[in-house]
């Protein structure tokens, strides 16, 4: 197991090393944009393990993935994972004793899905159940992202005050960063989606001047899975425009070099413009560039989330956090708007439940502040975060509560959180 003092201490880079000693190394992944990361060598956890996805007839067709070309297995970003995944994990390192096993992970930075009592330590709780599975470990103490010791120096500073509770965010991002009202950097880290559009949209209006919705070059950012024939699209992978003809579009997998030919309203509906990227879908990346920090003072916004953005840069005097006037209009009111769409999630679970014949417990059910405690968090089959924010007047959600055993309803031993779009595709858990 492979831990850092510091994001950025080179965890990821230590493990392809191998690949320099002769290895064959597999970089099991979290994310969509960590597999795109290692190209051919990368794998999601789902596709790894073989979690059940059915097709549109129900049928689970996802098989296990073939691992005998590799004698060296990563589990990259391991903290990302549920414990359900945890315990894959545990069994496959026991049965193969012929394989290299590594992992990679910081619990200073962003969470997974939390299943532990409330009694427990989200941190100590981690690091036992990782302890169990993998008894050697390394600790890396240098970080190798910043390219400059002072900046190095400035890290060690910056981690103090950002995980002080005492220290509000706001006052540590005005100590160590410059802070910006206009839009003006390229590179973008937000917390919601609403904001990664708007943002982008500015980038390409009033930095780059470009006079028409698209461009080939451009790169996007896939928001939703989604298939067409012999084509199957994925949620934050991203793709380049290598060619419009009228309606239709070419976009390439640079990290494949797979084509698709995507209609235009298609690619409006399901894609985004990459100038502005979620926090989550940059983990495990570098930019050399100027980046500008988003969302700092929404109230899903954690430390850890904080930590992560920033120390994305190489550079820790090009990072920016925005200051200026709110691109979106709207914003969710926790007390009002917030309250009643988690009480409707929680009634409409009580009737699909009381429909099916379910079991409604009066105590142990699904509750309001269990899915408010989800949002930040990440979806353990994809990476994504889940997240809930007013939309063009409406509130929208990613976060569903999963049930376990489908012959149970929504009580809390039966449901883990899952994002919509891996509920959708998913057949329940053996």
């Amino acid at each position: 197991m492979l831990r850092a003092v510091y994001a950025g201490s080179g965890k990821s880079y230590a493990c392809k090393a191998m690949e320099r000693r002769g290895h064959k190394v597999l970089f099991v992944c979290p994310t969509n944009r960590l597999v795109q990361n290692n190209r051919e060598n990368g794998v999601t956890l789902n596709k790894f393990f073989g979690v059940g996805m059915p097709d549109d007839g129900g049928v689970t067709r996802l098989n296990k993935f073939d691992d005998k070309p590799y004698d060296v297995i990563v589990f990259d970003e391991i903290y990302f994972a549920s414990v359900h995944m945890l315990a894959k994990v545990k069994r496959y390192s026991e049965s193969n004793p012929d394989k290299i096993i590594l992992a990679t992970g910081d619990t200073d930075q962003l969470e997974a899905i939390d299943l532990v009592s409330d009694r427990i330590n989200y941190d100590e709780y981690m690091n036992h159940c990782i302890d169990t599975i993998f008894p050697n470990s390394i600790l890396l103490k240098e970080n190798k992202r910043l390219k400059s010791e002072r900046d190095k120096q400035y890290l060690t500073m910056l981690k103090r005050d950002i995980f002080n509770e005492d220290i509000p965010i706001k006052n540590t991002l005005q100590k160590y960063f410059r802070s910006t009202k206009r839009v003006h950097t390229e590179n973008n880290i937000a917390f919601k989606n609403s904001t990664c559009e708007q943002v982008a949209k500015q980038v390409r209006k009033q930095m780059l001047k470009k006079a028409t919705d698209y461009e080939v070059g451009e790169k996007l950012v896939c928001r939703k899975y989604f298939k067409m024939k012999n084509a199957k699209l994925q949620v934050n992978f991203e793709y380049t425009i290598e060619a419009i003809d009228g309606t239709n579009f070419t976009v390439v997998d640079e990290s494949t070099d797979q084509k698709f030919n995507v209609p235009k309203e298609l690619i409006m509906k399901n894609f985004i413009h990459s100038y502005c990227r979620t926090c989550h879908s940059y983990q495990g990346s570098s930019i050399d560039e100027a980046i500008a920090i988003f969302d700092t003072d929404f109230y899903f916004v954690t430390r850890k989330w904080v930590y992560t953005a920033v120390t994305r840069s190489t550079d820790l005097s090009k990072i920016f956090f925005y200051v200026g006037p709110p691109l979106v209009t709207k914003e969710i009111n926790e007390d009002d708007v917030l309250e009643r769409y988690l009480e409707l999630k929680v009634h409409n679970y009580k009737m699909q439940d009381l429909k099916a014949g379910r079991e409604v417990p009066p105590s142990g059910y699904v509750t309001k502040q269990w899915l408010f405690d989800q949002y930040g968090k990440t979806c353990p089959a994809c990476g994504d975060c889940f997240r809930v924010e007013l939309h063009k007047g409406k509130v929208e959600g990613n976060l569903t509560a999963d049930r376990i055993d489908c012959d149970e309803g929504h009580h809390l031993n039966n449901i883990v959180p899952l994002c919509v779009t891996c509920n959708e595709r998913k057949s329940c858990w053996d």
